[in-house]
């Protein structure tokens, strides 16, 4: 780097007979904290390789087997981000074209949002996956509480990855021990001291230029790329991604928006070639494949008349309904906030009302509980990400024990209600204590008194005041407000008087039922999702609080009401597969989706965008059509005419030394646990890349140094297909390369050249690890 800083760097090459297909290929970088060697966490992206593009994936400073210290989104680490962009793009790399793309998931989606802010040479396009918009607001002290429970597990996590042993230690076992001492020494000087300083109550408990610096929200509008941002409804960025797609797309920057009911896994796992069993996924192509074509379009320069008409600007999933609808914006157009404020009595286990009336009643005492939250959907979304959904706790989709540990007001539903954008919960408070928090959660309670969590928002009762500027309004009412969470704009809280608090409640996507409940329930805690400053915690021990709601005092909720989605009259039944030829399609089998149905899969009721999801079982079904499939024009897509191989069918060559061998093999382990599924890899003649698989193949690990194709079902492999890398030995690379000398001109012809090559391409990578140094 430019600061004599030496990063590393995994290049994955396409392949064919285990050898780099020549020419130069448009670049996708990746960069990730999560050691490039460790399967999935590197965000290795194979279909992108084997469908002619190379992807570079590369340690962040102080992570993995780069040098230098870590401190998270560091402004030195988003100038590195620019300068990787910019070697990538240079003439003097042999394999590149000049244009390069940005991919990536959470860690490695936000980093792109900072490298384009810096407007890099050759940079053409990001598709961010899961990516935070704001550090502080998302996670690190949403509400104004501590976000214990991710911060500490996600420092640990890179930690623990950093400190793995370089590839390069059998090689160069004294700049290995080196890293492993810087990164050593950074745990304590940065990821400890971290928690440490917020924990106490220092200037990391409050939001302020460590925040501002490392919070994407604060540089979009300096992105001027295409971008194509995916979201998680349950996400632990849930907040930000809706706002960062509104920021792009008001400037007219070419950007799509996805937005599925996924916790942070969910999100991840699809842009990495994973499929997680029974989560819902948008109809049409899959994230890779909207990726691919993504990529084809805007970094590749290959026009897609098509893209527009199959992927709408905002695609959302309804909660409730288990629609996915397609609109021209968020919130959907025609979306109106209306107060509806808390009435009558409530009591824990005995909810008020909500009204569009005047409200009465009150006050309603919420008793103080640090341990609320614990039987929530919070913990599943914040304290696991996700991952704790596996344990089948019955809190994730049941809230109402945890809706006794406070108070509860209910509106009871007689036609749909359909809520689409960011909610304000308005509620006038009083205390006897110094300080305080209010959980707010807006639940979908069922006739059997399930209560299903649909999103929720928190606030520090001293941490109250409001930025006008920041602050959003519509219809007359505040519906985003703005916190500041400086220290400086700390007030207190006047003993038992009453005061206004603004509660930002995260984004929702549903639709409530008639028959169903609309429920707002009130907490003082979060746990283990929030967890007070120990200053904080010390104001607020033993003492809950009141809610008031009375003519003089009115609490509200101003929510987003969405209308009915436009319905047009559904397409003709198609009769023929993809491009007229195929067989006629199973009459009453297809989901549709546009004019599109997909065989097998369970009939969808067709609406303007919208479409049920699909079964459980769906994925891998294809798609029979109208219209034309997308197909890669001419001199983007490889036409091969040997038999699809999957790429998880690999075979290390033999000259990996014993001592890198192990590290290459542990790193190509994930992709033969994937052997076993078929391949929607390479299109043949005349074929779209997403048409129908080959059959699949299988492949196990030999116990020497070589992985062997070991055939399923009587099939078989082109020679030499797969997952091929050779010695990992380390190239010291002299400053950053960007140069400026000129482009060989002959692009397509090296695309041709790749394409009339015979047998499967398949990545080859990484080919050695890439020492970049100024």
């Amino acid at each position: 780097m430019s600061d004599g800083v030496r990063l590393v760097a995994d290049i994955r090459r396409p392949a064919r007979n285990g050898r780099p297909v020549p020419g130069r290929f448009p670049v996708i970088v990746t960069m990730t904290p999560y050691n490039k060697t460790v399967p999935v966490a590197n965000m290795a992206g194979d279909y992108l390789v084997q469908r002619g593009y190379v992807q570079v994936i590369v340690d962040v400073r102080g992570t993995g087997g780069s040098h230098g210290r870590w401190e998270a989104f560091s402004a030195r680490e988003q100038r590195d981000g620019a300068e990787v962009v910019e070697w990538a793009a240079s003439p003097e790399r042999p394999w590149s074209d000049g244009r390069v793309g940005l991919s990536g998931a959470s860690y490695g989606g936000i980093n792109q949002l900072f490298t384009a802010a810096q407007r890099p040479k050759g940079l053409k396009a990001l598709f961010p996956v899961v990516p935070m918009g704001d550090s502080y607001r998302d996670v690190i002290g949403t509400g104004g509480q501590l976000g214990l429970g991710f911060v500490p597990l996600w420092l640990a996590a890179v930690s623990l990855t950093s400190v793995l042993p370089p590839t390069y230690s059998g090689s160069d076992p004294a700049r290995a021990a080196e890293v492993l001492r810087e990164h050593f020494g950074n745990i304590g000087a940065f990821q400890i001291a971290l928690v440490l300083n917020a924990l106490t109550g220092g200037d990391k408990a409050y939001d302020g230029p460590f925040y501002r610096t490392r919070s994407p929200l604060e540089i979009i509008d300096k992105v001027d790329v295409p971008t194509f941002v995916v979201g998680g409804e349950f996400d632990i960025f849930q907040r930000s991604e809706p706002m960062l797609y509104q920021r792009l797309a008001a400037r007219g920057v070419p950007a799509k928006f996805v937005y599925g009911p996924w916790y942070h896994i969910d999100g991840v796992a699809p842009s990495v070639g994973l499929t997680i069993p029974g989560t819902p996924v948008p109809p049409g192509p899959s994230l890779q494949e909207l990726m691919l074509r993504w990529f084809d379009h805007y970094v590749r320069e290959v026009p897609d008349p098509g893209l527009d008409r199959d992927v709408a600007p905002v695609t959302y999933f309804e909660n409730g309904s288990g629609r996915w609808v397609k609109t021209s914006q968020w919130p959907p157009a025609g979306t109106r906030y209306q107060a509806y404020r808390l009435s009558g009595q409530a009591v824990p286990g005995r909810p008020g009302t909500l009204t569009t009336g005047q409200g009465g009643g009150g006050p309603d005492y919420v008793p103080w509980n640090p341990f609320a939250g614990l039987c929530s959907r919070s913990t599943i979304q914040w304290a696991g990400m996700g991952f704790l959904k596996y344990l089948g706790l019955s809190c994730e989709h049941d809230n109402s024990r945890n809706d006794e540990l406070g108070v509860a007001y209910d509106l009871p539903v007689d036609k749909p209600l359909r809520l689409t954008g960011p909610i304000n919960a308005h509620l006038v408070v009083s205390t006897a204590a110094r300080d305080g928090q209010l959980t707010v959660r807006v639940e979908d309670v069922a006739p059997d008194g399930k209560a299903t969590q649909l999103t929720s928002g928190w606030q520090v009762l001293s941490l109250r005041a409001l930025d006008e500027a920041k602050t959003v309004r519509r219809d007359g009412l505040i519906v985003q407000p703005y916190h500041p969470y400086t220290k400086a704009s700390a007030k207190a809280v006047p003993k038992n008087t009453p005061v206004a608090v603004d509660v930002e409640v995260f984004p929702i996507a549903a639709e409530i039922k008639p028959g169903h409940r609309l429920r707002v329930s009130i907490q003082t805690a979060d746990f283990p999702h929030l967890f007070p400053p120990l200053p904080q915690l010390g104001d607020s021990v033993g003492k809950g609080l009141k809610i008031w709601h009375d003519p003089s005092h009115p609490s509200w909720v101003a929510l987003p009401v969405s209308p009915e989605p436009r319905r047009r009259s559904p397409p003709p039944r198609p009769t023929a597969g993809r491009g007229g030829n195929g067989p006629p399609a199973a009459s009453g089998t297809g989901l549709q989706v546009g004019a599109r149905t997909r065989p097998g899969s369970a009939r969808s009721r067709r609406g303007t965008g919208t479409a049920h999801a699909p079964p459980q079982n769906a994925p891998g079904i294809h798609a029979a059509r109208t219209r034309p499939a997308y197909t890669r024009p001419e001199g983007a897509h490889h036409r091969v005419s040997a038999r699809l191989c999957d790429a998880a069918v690999c075979q290390l060559h033999q000259d990996v030394p014993h001592k890198g061998g192990r590290e290459v093999r542990e790193a190509l382990r994930h992709t033969v646990i994937g052997a076993a599924r078929p391949d929607r890899s390479m299109p043949r003649d005349g074929q779209s890349p997403h048409g129908p698989r080959e059959g699949p193949e299988a492949c196990t690990l030999d116990e020497g140094v070589a992985f062997r194709p070991v055939p399923s079902g009587g099939s078989t492999c082109g020679p030499g297909a797969g997952v091929v890398a050779s010695s990992v030995r380390e190239r010291s690379c002299a400053g950053s390369g960007t140069g400026s000398a000129p482009w060989p001109p002959a692009r397509r012809g090296d695309r041709d050249r790749l394409a009339a090559l015979p047998g499967p391409i398949a990545p080859l990578g990484p080919v050695r690890s890439i020492l970049m140094f100024g």
